[in-house]
């Protein structure tokens, strides 16, 4: 009698990089550390928040999001689509700041969320946005939702 145990498979290699903090790729090879990963959607979302708040990003806003976006406004039905992004989300309140706080993304560093709070007009709220990584290794926003009364 003795201790039998398998070949190993991608399965044993996802569970040794979870305990390593990297993740594994589709063919089971460990790639880049799932930590650079989080630092690099949080600076993605912080950079936003920037250009967003310089009005700089205004314009650009349409391009961080993927084109099947859903959106989440309170007082609003939810949205997908630039039309509608336009209306709602470009005709904000300009002393619409918001703060990034934090970012965690999957092992697989294809999908992740950001959250933080923003501000309009002395009013704080909080955010939520899920990333997905696109085939060019850019974060584009799938899913944005925030609890601002509007």
């Amino acid at each position: 009698m003795g201790i039998v145990h398998d070949n190993p498979t991608p399965n044993h290699l996802n569970d040794f990089a979870e305990v390593q903090g990297r993740n594994v790729d589709g063919r089971g090879k460990l790639s880049q550390p799932v930590d650079k990963c989080e630092e690099a959607l949080l600076a993605r979302d912080e950079q936003f928040a920037q250009e967003f708040s310089l009005r700089v990003g205004r314009s650009k806003y349409l391009s961080v999001y993927d084109p099947r976006a859903l959106c989440y406004r309170m007082g609003v039905p939810p949205f997908i689509g630039e039309s509608q992004f336009r209306e709602v989300v470009l005709r904000s309140d300009d002393s619409l700041r918001f703060t990034p706080l934090a970012a965690s993304v999957s092992r697989s560093c294809d999908l992740g969320y950001s959250y933080g709070s923003l501000e309009v007009r002395g009013e704080v709220a909080y955010y939520l946005r899920i990333w997905r990584r696109n085939s060019e290794g850019i974060w584009k926003v799938v899913l944005d939702l925030d609890n601002l009364q509007r």
